[in-house]
């Protein structure tokens, strides 16, 4: 019924499939603490910006 070609193909697709979702997986490990610092260095630098623009904009109305 499963000829050993296609029981090799199979067992080289789900090794592939494994190979893939374990790099995916570290890969995700590895790069959450970096995505984490990330979003919080934006949103301090969008704030920031937000405080400039606001600033800018009371120090134009006073004069």
């Amino acid at each position: 019924m499963v000829t050993a070609k296609l029981l090799g193909i199979l067992v080289v697709a789900v090794a592939g499939l494994a190979f893939y979702l374990s790099i995916y997986v570290v890969g995700s490990t590895i790069a959450m603490p970096f995505m984490t610092i990330m979003l919080f260095v934006g949103l301090a630098l969008t704030v920031l910006l937000m405080v400039l623009i606001v600033a800018m904009t009371a120090a134009k109305n006073i004069e």
